[in-house]
């Protein structure tokens, strides 16, 4: 069932050490709002169901202006303090975990709530999807429900198109994650994933692709944290 997300406030900024430049605010700018245009789908009604596991729900929807999305609802057994961790501020060891991600680094910090990543995602489909590389603008916020996470592709001078990779372009995507017991020691995650692969894919291949990364993605980062804990 969709949990409603309402009063997702962005924090006023603290006063900046030094002056954004034009540039910066304008990644910010672009950041805001993709993170309510990514609330806002996950909100939405319309989503069908694709796949269950257990407690694990993918759904699917086709968005007017980005066209097939899908949505992620599940519970995990981290707090939502320990999921923001590490799939913020830890984003670059994702590859210790994830086996659909290369490579993650951070570009560009813009302050304590933003930056820019290049992501470089694994072959799929048993290699007949390449791999893709991508480019976004990333921030995080909290309240008193919990965290959110989200991104929007964008480019940077640091990280122009190479013909290694085909440069695919995520719209805007988004972790919710809030407390699903009362000491907040599980997490309801619900992770919208809107991702254009971008080549000549067809659609069928792309649908499962995305699904299966979506599972793979989550059932990773669970067997990593439960290592941790059992080492």
């Amino acid at each position: 069932m969709l949990t409603k997300i309402v009063n997702w406030v962005l924090p006023k900024s603290k006063p900046e050490p030094t002056p954004l430049t034009l540039q910066e605010r304008e990644y910010r700018k672009l950041a805001q709002d993709a993170l309510q245009k990514a609330i806002s789908i996950v909100e939405a009604n319309g989503w069908k169901k694709e796949k269950g596991y257990g407690d694990d729900t993918i759904y699917s929807k086709v968005d007017p202006l980005y066209g097939k999305v899908f949505k992620f609802e599940g519970i995990l057994r981290l707090s939502p303090k320990k999921v923001i961790d590490i799939l913020y501020f830890k984003g670059e060891e994702m590859h210790k975990w994830n086996p659909t991600v290369k490579k993650v680094k951070i570009i560009q910090t813009i302050d304590e709530h933003y930056d820019i990543a290049h992501v470089i995602a694994t072959e799929g489909a048993a290699g007949l999807v390449s791999s893709r590389d991508f480019v976004n603008v990333r921030t995080w916020k909290e309240n008193d429900s919990g965290y959110v996470h989200g991104s929007v592709a964008t480019t940077h001078p640091d990280v122009p198109v190479i013909t290694k990779y085909v440069r695919g372009e995520q719209g805007p995507c988004v972790y919710i994650m809030t407390a699903a017991d009362e000491n907040a020691e599980t997490c309801k995650l619900q992770w919208l994933l809107n991702t254009n692969l971008k080549g000549w894919i067809p659609q069928y291949l792309i649908d499962q692709t995305l699904s299966t990364v979506m599972m793979e993605y989550v059932q990773s980062l669970r067997k990593f944290e439960s290592s941790k804990v059992n080492a």
